[in-house]
């Protein structure tokens, strides 16, 4: 009998470590498209302004970003939003965790979809929305928006 049980905690620990071997395999198979999104996901979470002051427009709409003393403003200019306010615009301590969604729109829009669960949410989630936009065959980021 206690041979049996060690034969089945055996089978039951393969299972459950190839389980999750698959899981992370899932993850890291990004479409050419998403390889486009991650550079701009890891400088927004080690706050590598820099590279998204390089890689964006002049100017960022910010839509809900609760900036500054006049909320109703959308749109800064990349090197103060990215300098002083990089926090607001992430929106979150990370975003490297969290499963997202690309969407190519024509040749030239790329939208980044994170679906994030949030109690305070009438709806339990909310979407953060990112937008890159392509010029001189370069995407640059455009926008954030909280939906």
């Amino acid at each position: 009998m206690k041979y049996l049980y060690i034969i089945v905690m055996f089978f039951l620990s393969v299972f459950i470590i190839t389980s999750c071997e698959s899981v992370n395999q899932s993850k890291n198979s990004y479409t050419d498209i998403d390889s486009l999104w991650l550079p701009f996901e890891n400088a927004l979470d080690i706050n590598n302004a820099s590279f998204l002051v390089k890689n964006s427009l002049d100017s960022i709409v910010c839509t809900d970003c609760m900036i500054g003393v006049d909320f109703d403003n959308e749109k800064f200019e990349s090197k103060y939003i990215f300098n002083t306010q990089l926090t607001k615009v992430r929106h979150l301590h990370s975003l490297h965790d969290i499963e997202f969604s690309t969407y190519l729109l024509g040749d030239s829009i790329i939208r980044v979809l994170y679906n994030i669960k949030a109690k305070e949410s009438p709806e339990g989630n909310y979407g953060l929305i990112f937008t890159l936009i392509k010029i001189n065959d370069k995407y640059l980021l455009k926008s954030m928006i909280v939906q």
